[in-house]
């Protein structure tokens, strides 16, 4: 299901929550923040059918937070995504405070 999904996917999850399993006694809460599609990282003569995009979520302050990890992702809409990498990134706004990760959608 990974190569099917889509930024067009994840823009009406804007400002909403998910939940990512880490593992079966682990589960943090996420807000889907950002969904950027970055044309431009497609390869060169590919033929790929999906524009590349990532996905930047925040993690909530009393949630544990995490470097990496490589999980399922239950979003707001019903759908799982199983495999899901995620890696914690920088905040775009500066803030301290929570968390912040990144899929990355190739």
């Amino acid at each position: 299901m990974l190569n099917t999904v889509t930024a067009a996917d994840f823009e009406p999850l804007l400002g909403q929550d998910c939940v990512l399993d880490l593992t079966s006694e682990l589960s943090v809460r996420l807000s889907v923040e950002q969904v950027h599609s970055r044309p431009e990282c497609r390869m060169p003569g590919g033929e790929e059918m999906r524009t590349p995009f990532h996905v930047l979520l925040a993690g909530k302050e009393t949630e544990p937070a995490f470097h990496e990890a490589t999980a399922t992702l239950h979003v707001s809409d019903g759908a799982v995504l199983e495999g899901v990498y995620l890696c914690r990134v920088m905040s775009p706004t500066g803030e301290a405070e929570r968390p912040w990760y990144q899929l990355v959608f190739n």
